[in-house]
């Protein structure tokens, strides 16, 4: 799962959302400085991240697209998944994507202080590019996936993954719906 799906899944609590959030530009164990719902929301995401690698729909999307992808197809069907829920979105959300993602903008702004460096950095591109919102166009996936490509330390062929996607639409919507109930189902587990 990306950016938009971990926020989705934190649910209304801001501390949550943060650490869902900053869980990527953080190594190791090294936050004990944030608040601990904060460390919540960073174990929260970890956890979310495990389920998913381990998920047979997960695998068999990564397996769907890997003769094309290569080794980064884990990572194009994250981005695949946060695409389509930002499709679906009010099948899932009974706030019109645009409010939704203004108001992680906002959220985020007002928890600064808890932002490491390159969660700020991403969060200048992710408001600059709309991304939240915008996650469901696919012109928007393809600049994502050409800037990881440009990025990655490996041979990579994350610049084709928009076509991947283009291509193969229906069969990721039906593993991505599969998955994600039994990803929600999951997180109700965990808050309960």
């Amino acid at each position: 799962m990306n950016h938009l799906a971990h926020i989705y899944l934190a649910g209304e609590n801001t501390n949550l959302v943060i650490g869902n959030y900053i869980a990527d530009y953080l190594r190791g164990n090294k936050f004990d400085h944030l608040p601990e719902e904060i460390i919540q929301g960073v174990y929260m995401h970890r956890k979310i991240d495990t389920f998913t690698d381990e998920h047979p729909k997960f695998r068999a999307a990564t397996k769907l697209i890997r003769p094309t992808i290569g080794k980064y197809a884990g990572v194009a069907v994250d981005i695949y998944f946060d695409y389509f829920l930002a499709q679906h979105w009010n099948k899932f959300h009974v706030s019109n994507l645009p409010d939704f993602a203004n108001s992680i903008y906002s959220l985020i702004e007002q928890e600064w202080v808890h932002i490491p460096e390159k969660g700020r950095r991403f969060y200048s591109y992710m408001v600059a590019n709309n991304l939240l919102y915008k996650y469901g166009e696919l012109k928007t996936i393809d600049m994502v996936f050409n800037g990881i490509h440009s990025r990655t330390k490996f041979e990579s062929n994350l610049n084709q993954a928009g076509i991947v996607l283009a291509s193969n639409k229906e069969e990721l919507e039906g593993i991505f719906f599969d998955f994600f109930q039994d990803l929600r189902q999951y997180i109700n587990h965990l808050n309960d």
